[in-house]
């Protein structure tokens, strides 16, 4: 799958590369996460840093820190990821 929005450069973009290293060390510490690299979503969002951070805040309360119960979590996440409905 081809991006639509091309991911930036962290060399470019003030303060990403740093970011991205947060991400994954946030990652790390996490036994349910083992991806380690950031997702598409966070890199399309890596044009703008800030929103980039409130992004992964929102998703790290949501899979890791909600007291939603796991299936209900990960109901919203696939109903979140598909189409509309016509």
């Amino acid at each position: 799958m081809v991006s639509v929005i091309p991911f930036p450069n962290p060399a470019e973009v003030p303060g990403l590369a740093q970011l991205y290293e947060e991400i994954a060390a946030r990652k790390r510490h996490n036994a349910n996460r083992p991806n380690r690299e950031v997702s598409n979503m966070g890199k399309s969002l890596g044009h703008s840093p800030d929103a980039l951070r409130v992004h992964q805040d929102l998703t790290t309360f949501v899979l890791d820190k909600s007291v939603i119960p796991v299936e209900l979590r990960m109901l919203a996440t696939l109903r979140a990821a598909a189409p509309p409905c016509p």
